[in-house]
């Protein structure tokens, strides 16, 4: 099962496993991620994909990804290219079951092989393990797609695939506790995350003056008139000599007429 990554029909995929001799069934079509159609540097988006046990018996059902062969490309560019794009988007995979719990089974690059992973939703080389069913039992996988803000024109019309492989056994007798049995319709995707799996903006340059950063001024902090300085008090201090020598005038001419009335 093959699914191309680099997406515009708003529907949901369907994965259902058949019994023992039609094994998996995909629909619409063999590629689940209808939604991850022409994106651009920057999106975010989102595939449903619901899961089913449509079988008379009860299964464990896995998942893993691979990236798929050169045989799958025209040219080597376009092979190195889808090679690069699964290596730089990032994805997210959340397992949600009927009871409204969900689990985070999956954060990294879409290649699903993250270099240096040491915890168990940091590869998807391995299985995963998507739960027990019971037959008629239904759950969700809800994948979000980061697309880094820094793709060029290099990466136009690129198509970018990768295998994802659905397994399950079916065990003799298997224990099944109630809060690891979806038994009803999934509920409704939410929005995507705002935190994708990794930074995918564009690396910093080293001229920092061009976008310099934007302070906040706290209104404690906003000087709310001009301080006082030396050139702003000077007119007030002429106004005070000047009355000062007119009050001075005002006593000598008042002496000075006392003196010629006497």
């Amino acid at each position: 099962m093959s699914c191309v990554l680099p997406v515009s029909a708003q529907n949901s995929s369907n994965v259902s496993y058949e019994g023992r001799a039609k094994s998996f069934v995909f629909l619409p079509s063999d590629d689940l991620f209808q939604n991850f159609k022409t994106v651009v540097p920057g999106d975010r988006k989102v595939q449903e994909i619901n899961l089913q046990n449509g079988g008379r018996e009860t299964i464990r059902m896995y998942l893993c990804a691979q990236k798929v062969g050169r045989d799958q490309f025209t040219t080597d560019q376009q092979f190195e290219i889808s090679n690069e794009l699964i290596d730089v988007m990032g994805l997210k995979l959340v397992l949600t079951t009927v009871d409204g719990k969900e689990k985070l089974i999956y954060s990294g690059p879409a290649s699903g092989v993250p270099s240096g992973a040491a915890d168990e939703t940091g590869t998807m080389e391995k299985n995963i393990n998507l739960g027990t069913y019971r037959p008629g039992a239904k759950a969700k996988i809800t994948a979000y797609l980061y697309i880094p803000t820094w793709l060029d024109n290099r990466y136009q019309r690129a198509v970018s695939k990768i295998d994802w492989i659905f397994s399950c056994i079916i065990p003799d007798e298997v224990e099944i506790p109630d809060e690891e049995t979806p038994l009803g319709p999934p509920p409704k995707p939410e929005e995507p995350p705002l935190d994708p799996p990794f930074n995918l903006e564009e690396p910093p340059t080293d001229d920092v003056l061009v976008n310099p950063p934007i302070i906040e001024i706290l209104d404690d902090e906003v000087p709310l008139a001009s301080p006082n300085t030396g050139d702003q008090m000077g007119p007030y201090l002429m106004l005070a000599i000047i009355l000062v020598i007119l009050a001075a005038a005002a006593i000598v001419w008042m002496i000075v007429k006392r003196r010629k009335n006497k």
